[in-house]
């Protein structure tokens, strides 16, 4: 099993949810999502 970062996403535009999940790289997978078409940016909340 390889190692990853978990990390905790955020977005204005969906209040009540979070994105959870497993990355190699933070700052790779913030920007991808940040291309998905939402208003405002994924901010990533450290656990």
């Amino acid at each position: 099993m390889s190692k990853g970062i978990i990390y905790i996403f955020t977005n204005d535009a969906l209040p009540n949810m979070v994105k959870i999940g497993v990355t190699q790289n933070l700052e790779r997978r913030l920007r991808k999502l940040d291309t998905t078409g939402f208003r405002f940016l994924f901010v990533a909340t450290m656990p």
